[in-house]
């Protein structure tokens, strides 16, 4: 009997451990219960060779650049550089977003013409690299910067389905959408009951009930960070009064693209503090401003503006340890704003995100409006739970669009139907265009046999190999930014097995040194 092959999905993912580290249960899921083959294209060498020592095939973007590029691009050359109008790389292309515009200083046109070009090299190359992997699906990183977004809109020249992904909006999870993440969710804003599920059952609704009570106790959330403490030792600790309503407002990272892209009245965390603090005179509640525990940076001027009598500013408590003394958040578009829901707290929204706009919260419409809203949400005071459209929309979000690490009693998450969604629609025919994919599985394979400890024979690694690999064996010698110079001139008197170079340096000097250097084989990863 004929079996049927292997579909082929691409994933992208970030290259640092955490976020590796997030995928890995899916990974494993795609291969061993959907049994598709599965291509990861990851930002970084480190993160690569992570994968490969797991087994799973990768491939850095840098890789794809070098091997797929193809004539398609001639036509964009890259802008001529020029003291007047100089290209403006504040920030690694990498990590820009998809529109330059949306950067946060102005574009210049130079600028502009640069990352035209790059979208275009990035787009050819995806293309050539999706076609030699037959690839059946593709799944991106969120899709809102330029590198992941360029993925998904290769796949769409393609017909390839494409699928969008990110850290879960629950505990424990990830969240997969076909339009995209956050409020280009397909069930984000007014219109998401076209994309929703069936309407709950009363037994779906006691099941959905049961999980937020048990993520209540349990105090699981999905930033475990700060001190976790009971309700009488956070009313002492922050000196609140149990007279007084007390209004919560976590702050977010200003460079986030949910900011960027789905807050278009506070774009600063400071003016949001300053705008809220300013609501507070005769409402007589009091706020707890809780700063993300990634913008340390600029914590004086943060507890600065936090200064009013009735406002505190709480860096070191966890948000499971807050929720019980609030009664109303006030947020942005953070996940907090949806676990505050999960725990029947009253939200205002300030911005857009996948939770607003549905009945269950206050949400800004215009900036003049701050002071009413607030008003009128400490006046009502609501419960989420008591609108039946919140746990159709729970519904929605854990049966069609969460992967949850670990099965949730009662719950059927989205794996029952994943393997369908991702293999079974059908993509556009294409032929493999250059044959170089098995050529880079064999070096896969190469590398996956040095990280398992199982390649003999002499390497030289240019790059930091110790960052990811514990131990060093004795065959392997590193030349990195510590190596000593006569590290350096030895290296040039052996012949390697093996030479391994993490990012291909950027000094002529150094390309030259690479040269010089005697290997049977030498391989660049990025």
């Amino acid at each position: 009997m004929n079996r049927a092959p292997r579909k082929n999905i691409v994933i992208f993912t970030w290259h640092s451990e955490k976020n590796i580290s997030l995928l890995t249960q899916l990974l494993c899921f795609l291969q061993n219960v959907c049994k598709a083959n599965v291509f990861v294209v990851t930002t970084d060498a480190t993160g690569k060779l992570r994968l490969l020592e797991d087994r799973y095939e990768s491939l850095t973007v840098n890789e794809i650049l070098m091997n797929y590029t193809t004539d398609k691009t001639a036509s964009y050359s890259a802008p001529p550089l020029s003291d007047e109008h100089p290209i403006d790389l504040h920030l690694n292309w990498l990590y820009t977003p998809k529109d330059p515009v949306s950067l946060a200083r102005p574009a210049r046109t130079a600028t502009r013409h640069y990352y035209d070009w790059k979208r275009q090299q990035l787009i050819s190359a995806y293309c050539g690299f999706l076609r030699d992997a037959n690839a059946d699906s593709v799944i991106t990183w969120n899709g809102s910067l330029l590198v992941t977004g360029a993925l998904a809109e290769s796949a769409d020249l393609l017909g390839i389905p494409t699928f969008y992904m990110e850290r879960g909006l629950l505990p424990g999870s990830l969240v997969i959408d076909h339009s995209g993440v956050n409020n280009d969710s397909s069930i984000a804003g007014t219109d998401w009951r076209i994309n929703a599920s069936t309407e709950p059952t009363l037994a779906e609704v006691e099941a959905l009930k049961t999980y937020c009570q048990q993520l209540g106790s349990s105090g699981a959330s999905i930033v475990n960070t700060g001190q976790k403490k009971n309700r009488e030792a956070v009313l002492a600790q922050l000196g609140l009064s149990l007279e007084k309503p007390v209004i919560l407002l976590p702050l977010q990272i200003e460079s986030d693209s949910n900011i960027q892209n789905n807050s278009p009245y506070f774009k600063s965390m400071e003016e949001l503090i300053r705008s809220v603090t300013s609501v507070l005179g005769g409402t007589g509640a009091q706020l707890v401003v809780k700063p993300h525990p990634e913008d340390r940076s600029r914590q004086d001027r943060i507890e600065a503006l936090c200064s009013a009598s009735d406002v505190r500013c709480c860096w070191d408590l966890s948000l499971q340890s807050l929720l019980p003394v609030t009664d109303l958040v006030v947020v942005i578009n953070s996940t907090v704003g949806l676990e505050a829901l999960l725990q029947n707290k009253p939200v205002v929204a300030l911005g857009q995100s996948i939770y607003d706009r549905k009945g269950f919260t206050l949400d800004l419409d215009n900036k003049t409006s701050l002071d009413a809203l607030i008003h009128r949400a400490l006046d009502a005071l609501w419960q989420p739970h008591d609108n039946p459209d919140f746990w159709w929309f729970l519904k929605t979000l854990v049966s069609n669009h969460t992967f949850f690490y670990d099965d949730q009693p009662g719950l059927t998450d989205v794996k029952p139907r994943l393997c369908e969604t991702l293999l079974g629609t059908k993509a556009k025919p294409v032929t493999p265009m250059t044959g170089k994919m098995q050529e880079l599985i064999s070096t896969n394979e190469t590398l996956s046999q040095l990280m398992r400890g199982e390649f003999t024979g002499r390497v030289l690694v240019i790059g930091p190999l110790e960052t990811i690999m514990e131990e060093i064996p004795d065959q392997i010698t590193i030349l990195n930014r510590a190596a000593r110079p006569l590290t350096f001139l030895s290296a040039l008197t052996h012949q390697y097995e093996l030479i391994i170079c993490m990012e291909w340096p950027s000094s002529p000097f150094l390309r030259a040194f690479f040269t010089l250097l005697r290997a049977k084989r030498k391989i660049i990863l990025g």
